[in-house]
């Protein structure tokens, strides 16, 4: 018995032992592949043929960008970074008015209020009758308010992207006809809305709405084109001078600057309407740590001295000054055609002229220096931007 275990034994060490040959050995399966590299020869190199450029095209295009802030692609120096507007930091929804017309803007893209409004319609039954994502506008189907049965009403809503960076505007369009007979589902719309209060109300029930659901994050997939093109972008002339187009009425453009010159650093000494000139003043703004132990100590020494907390830069000139002793340039006719260059030129002059040109959608905003002489592009781009981000 012990004799045959022995065997047995004897047998199977044999055969792990050339089982392990066979598996780790030169010839094994599992062989030492360390100083095989000692053995490598150098192969000729790969030729690749490039005749079919197809064959190497982007597999994911990368689009072109809208915003020329900044020369990507070039070399510059690193400016410095532009702060987002106070209005952006926070979720707001206003109501904003401007010579009788009056919409609603919110920090959301198009594509997250569109859902919110089909929404808002329909847990107040006002039926849909037509929808155009890519142009944004939502119709409802003729309507009787219980208080006026003598006509129907029907109203428009055009979701359009904001002027400001992510954000929307709201417009409504009210529609009024007599409840003779059945309205008509084709009729055209009108340019203003028939009764102001009836577009009033939508305006404060769909802004009430919307400043309640503020916290979601919803969007539409078939709105992620929604508001058309941007309605401010930042880009360079032909001369290399940059400049910010707007895509909206004079009158706003106007009014929305003059809000952008009084934030961020900004200091609006005065105007000339007519000539489309701001003359303002810029510094950079510095951060003060303060408690409120330094606030009262400094109230009183203003107090004291008659001097104010918030002293802003001064000019020694007027904007007429400014204007009437501009000096001839190359492109001064062509913006300011009504200013007569001056042959004498005033010393010093500080701040800078914001000039506005152009007409109804198609407005230009140019900064210069206050002979309004070009200034330096990154300087000029820094300033657009602010201007840009605090726009209303």
């Amino acid at each position: 018995m012990n004799k045959s275990l022995s065997v047995v034994f004897f047998a199977g060490s044999f055969s792990f032992l050339t089982g392990c040959s066979a598996l780790f050995g030169d010839e094994g399966y599992f062989k030492n592949r360390g100083d095989e590299y000692l053995k490598a020869e150098e192969i000729p190199q790969i030729d690749v043929d490039d005749s079919n450029e197809e064959r190497f095209a982007e597999i994911y295009v990368v689009p072109d960008i809208e915003d020329s802030t900044y020369d990507y692609g070039k070399s510059f120096d690193t400016p410095r970074p532009i702060p987002l507007s106070s209005t952006l930091l926070e979720d707001t929804v206003k109501i904003q008015k401007l010579s009788g017309r009056q919409w609603v803007f919110i920090t959301s893209s198009p594509s997250e209020i569109w859902p919110q409004v089909r929404e808002f319609l329909g847990d107040r039954d006002l039926s849909v009758s037509y929808t155009d994502p890519t142009e944004g506008i939502i119709e409802t189907s003729w309507l009787q308010f219980s208080d006026d049965r003598d006509h129907y009403d029907r109203y428009q809503i055009r979701i359009e992207s904001g002027i400001q960076p992510d954000s929307a505007e709201i417009h409504i369009l009210h529609h009024q006809t007599d409840a003779n007979g059945q309205p008509d589902s084709k009729a055209i719309w009108p340019k203003a809305s028939s009764v102001d209060s009836r577009e009033a109300w939508m305006v404060d029930e769909l802004s009430s709405t919307l400043a309640s659901n503020l916290q979601r994050s919803s969007s539409s997939l078939l709105a992620q084109t929604i508001g058309g093109d941007y309605k401010v972008v930042l880009e360079e002339s032909d001369s290399g001078e940059p400049v910010l187009k707007m895509k909206i009425d004079y009158l706003r453009a106007w009014a929305s600057i003059a809000h952008a010159l009084g934030k961020d650093g900004f200091y609006l000494w005065d105007r000339k309407s007519d000539l489309g000139i701001y003359y303002a003043h810029y510094e950079t703004p510095k951060k003060k740590k303060s408690t409120w132990l330094g606030r009262g100590i400094r109230s009183v020494s203003n107090a004291i001295s008659g001097k104010s907390s918030s002293d802003q830069p001064q000019t020694p000139y007027t904007i007429d000054q400014v204007v009437t002793h501009l000096p001839a340039s190359d492109d001064l006719n062509t913006l300011l055609p009504s200013v007569v260059p001056s042959t004498e030129k005033l010393d010093d002059v500080p701040g800078y002229l914001v000039l506005i040109s152009g007409d109804d959608r198609n407005v230009e905003v140019r900064v210069r220096n206050a002979y309004a002489e070009k200034i330096d592009p990154k300087d000029a781009k820094q300033l657009l931007s602010l201007v840009r981000n605090n726009l209303i």
